[in-house]
């Protein structure tokens, strides 16, 4: 079917849609509820049964037996509650005490360290001061050696001033 344009030319179209609506709509009606309803014989007003003393009394029992069986493990399971406790106290301490030997031995190594290095910074200081006074004596003999000593040690000063002051990025 060929919907043409043009006077007319949309009704079967329409009748078409109209088909298929009320066929969708006819099929939704026949849906059954999925719900099971009660059967006629059932008695709605009947009251459950109370069990009887004798055995109300037979399951109280059983539930005392099985308590009086798990007091023993509870008591078990606090006990070794408690010792995890202490173990874990313990195990905290014994890594607060760890972390404090760790910090004081950075801080030794650090000190070690910079030992070292100004024990090194002397020998390049003297060979700053020597080399300037050696190059001041070739150029310029003795007085020259005594203005190459003193260019050395202006250029130790200076390394040892950039050397203090550090600018942080």
């Amino acid at each position: 079917m060929k919907c043409r344009t043009g006077n007319g030319s949309w009704a079967p179209c329409f009748w078409l849609a109209f088909f298929l609506l009320a066929g969708f709509c006819s099929a939704g009606a026949q849906v059954q509820p999925t719900s099971d309803q009660p059967s006629p014989g059932t008695n709605l007003s009947a009251q459950p049964m109370m069990p009887s003393w004798d055995d109300l009394e037979a399951a109280s029992a059983e539930l005392s037996s099985k308590a009086s069986d798990l007091v023993p493990q509870v008591v078990d399971l606090n006990s070794q509650l408690g010792k995890l406790q202490s173990s874990l106290l313990d195990c905290t301490t014994l890594l607060a005490q760890s972390l404090s030997m760790r910090k004081q031995e950075a801080l030794a190594a650090q000190g070690a360290v910079k030992s070292a290095l100004n024990r090194s910074l002397w020998w390049q200081r003297s060979a700053l001061v020597v080399g300037g006074a050696f190059a001041g004596y070739l150029a310029y003999k003795w007085p020259g050696s005594g203005y190459g000593a003193a260019a050395g040690a202006a250029i130790d000063a200076v390394l040892e001033i950039s050397g203090a002051i550090r600018i942080k990025l």
